[in-house]
């Protein structure tokens, strides 16, 4: 069962950050996504609140971060093959049988790492790289745009 002391709000994990290192973005969705997690714990949903803490590892992981981007693959980072025109990497969690979650991540410099997208694949594995892998190569595309100011 997950830890319900573990940092229960994204101030209490971004708090945490190494100022100055590594910026970490998180996409809107992603923030979301962990205070609906958030609301369903709060109102007694475990398996919410499992989710709610795998993904707020991932996210205070991301926050210590010193040097991007990876120079292989891990353990638990790896590259996701589904991505075919960017460099997409998935951040795992430990072996859980009911909770598998993972959270996509870019890293296009030194100093930056973007939290594209994040979701349990239990039930879904045929399926959710594929999915997942679109849609964070969609809002890299995205990311891409606004930097070079053709926002649509």
């Amino acid at each position: 069962m997950a830890d319900r002391a573990y940092p229960y709000t994204l101030d209490q994990i971004y708090d945490q950050a190494y100022p100055d290192e590594v910026k970490v973005t998180v996409r809107q969705e992603v923030t979301t996504y962990y205070r609906q997690l958030q609301e369903a714990a709060s109102a007694g949903n475990a398996l919410a609140n499992q989710r709610r803490v795998y993904l707020a590892r991932h996210l205070r992981w991301c926050t210590q971060q010193t040097e991007v981007p990876p120079t292989g693959d891990y353990v638990h980072l790896a590259r996701v093959v589904e991505a075919r025109r960017h460099h997409v990497w998935r951040l795992s969690h430990h072996h859980d049988q009911a909770v598998q979650l993972r959270s996509l991540l870019w890293f296009p410099n030194t100093t930056s790492i973007f939290v594209l997208v994040a979701g349990d694949k239990a039930g879904t594995e045929d399926t959710w790289y594929t999915a997942a892998a679109a849609m964070a190569e969609q809002r890299i595309d995205q990311i891409l745009r606004e930097q070079q100011g053709d926002t649509p």
